[in-house]
């Protein structure tokens, strides 16, 4: 229930910054980090936050101690590993903010570390790159069939005995154009 609480405050305090410019994104992870660590205690988290901009299909991403995102590109699942510590977790730390290039079919998959974390039957880790096979291998599907297929895969081979042991979070972004136009 604590961790809820703090996620919607951590939510509501990013959106009252409204950062739209990748300065004002640094900016406001800047800021959530002097807040965290004046609260003190276990008041740290991870995060990703960004900008997107279909029209110029593109995003900037900040990362802060989170699981690293996946750009799927054709065949390939390419990790950005670019970021810094988790927000709170330091005092006056300044996260950089990359421009992800999500043209030609791209996708961008954020998730939470219980997904790479969840073991199957035997114990055994579904693992990063668990992850970075099952996105490929589903990436040419439609995007939201793409997320019901991994979401099919963790449910059937991981989820254990007594269910998936943290939470699973799962965004998938793909720019698309409608009707020619971006």
């Amino acid at each position: 229930m604590q961790a809820a609480l703090r996620s919607f405050l951590i939510h509501h305090q990013l959106s009252a910054l409204a950062p739209a410019t990748p300065e004002e994104l640094t900016a406001a992870a800047l800021q959530l980090n002097e807040l965290a660590v004046r609260d003190g205690g276990d008041s740290y988290f991870t995060m990703v936050c960004g900008i997107l901009d279909c029209r110029d299909q593109s995003a900037w991403l900040l990362r802060a101690g989170h699981p690293f995102p996946l750009i799927l590109d054709g065949d390939a699942a390419i990790e950005l590993d670019d970021g810094g510590p988790p927000i709170g977790l330091l005092p006056s730390i300044s996260h950089p903010v990359n421009r992800v290039d999500l043209s030609g079919g791209r996708r961008l998959l954020l998730y939470s570390d219980g997904i790479p974390d969840c073991a199957d039957q035997s114990g055994q880790h579904l693992g990063q790159a668990g992850l970075q096979a099952l996105a490929v291998a589903n990436g040419h599907k439609p995007l939201g069939e793409f997320v019901a297929s991994l979401e099919r895969h963790l449910v059937s081979n991981y989820r254990g005995a007594r269910g998936f042991e943290d939470d699973l979070s799962l965004l998938a972004i793909e720019c698309t154009r409608l009707n020619g136009e971006r």
